[in-house]
């Protein structure tokens, strides 16, 4: 059996493994245990919150901008057969898309157990978790269309490129995004305002994801609009739809 360098023994660790952690992540183990407990109470905090809003829900959501600018993202491109719609709330999404595409079967991820109960009327099924982890658990190739609006920017950047590369591989057809362009005074109200930090701004990411793609995958639209209109805080939110497709590469002859 061949064993690791020296250099990865450390006296008290069998595997090598303090080495590796102590070298890469500041703060070694304690930190590496107290990262894990304190993304595990932001993540039960973030379903707390939407689950005390569950009953609000559908009224802060019926005259946002973001509903318009959908209807026509989805009378112009093609979302028939099976969508997974991450991030999927109570289904506005989802009904706008059964509005133009009646015979569309609907999976949506949300974490808020009660909000997906609404959901639930209108999909033919909505899996409770962190769209971050049951994303990794579905099957390659199982869905014609990926659509994600209102939730990306829940996301950490770590998260947001792992649920944007698995989208990918996922969908057969194509991959629907919102992007929120958070600016920094809604990210500190919302802070102030609930004590929980779980917003992030990847408008420059997603410019450089978009950017980076490669066959089968091509960018085919880009719609920069307003998205939130927030009377608590009195801040506007704008972001960018991007519509992602799939292209079938064809050999030369």
């Amino acid at each position: 059996m061949n064993q690791l360098p020296a250099f990865f023994y450390k006296p008290g660790n069998k595997y090598g493994d303090d080495f590796i952690i102590e070298t890469t992540f500041p703060g070694g183990h304690r930190a590496v245990i107290e990262e894990v407990f304190r993304a595990k109470l932001r993540h039960e905090q973030f379903r707390k919150h939407y689950d005390n809003v569950s009953l609000d829900y559908e009224e802060i959501h019926r005259f946002q901008p973001y509903r318009s600018v959908w209807q026509e993202v989805v009378k112009k491109h093609n979302f028939e057969g099976q969508t997974l719609d991450l991030g999927c709330g109570t289904g506005t999404i989802g009904r706008i898309i059964l509005g133009t595409y009646p015979n569309s079967v609907l999976t949506g991820v949300d974490a808020s157990p009660q909000i997906a109960e609404v959901a639930k009327k209108f999909y033919a099924s909505v899996h409770v978790g962190l769209m971050q982890n049951v994303v990794m658990e579905i099957n390659d190739s199982s869905y014609d269309n990926v659509v994600v609006c209102g939730a990306i920017h829940h996301l950490d950047d770590s998260c947001f490129l792992r649920v944007m590369l698995r989208s990918l591989q996922i969908a057969k057809q194509s991959v629907t995004v919102t992007v929120e362009d958070v600016p920094p005074e809604y990210l500190e109200a919302f802070i102030k305002a609930n004590s929980l930090k779980v917003m992030y701004n990847h408008a420059i990411a997603a410019e450089q994801f978009a950017s980076s793609l490669e066959p089968p995958w091509t960018l085919v639209e880009k719609i920069r609009a307003v998205l939130w209109d927030t009377p608590a805080y009195r801040i506007v939110v704008s972001g960018t739809i991007y519509r992602f497709e799939r292209f079938k590469v064809t050999k030369n002859p």
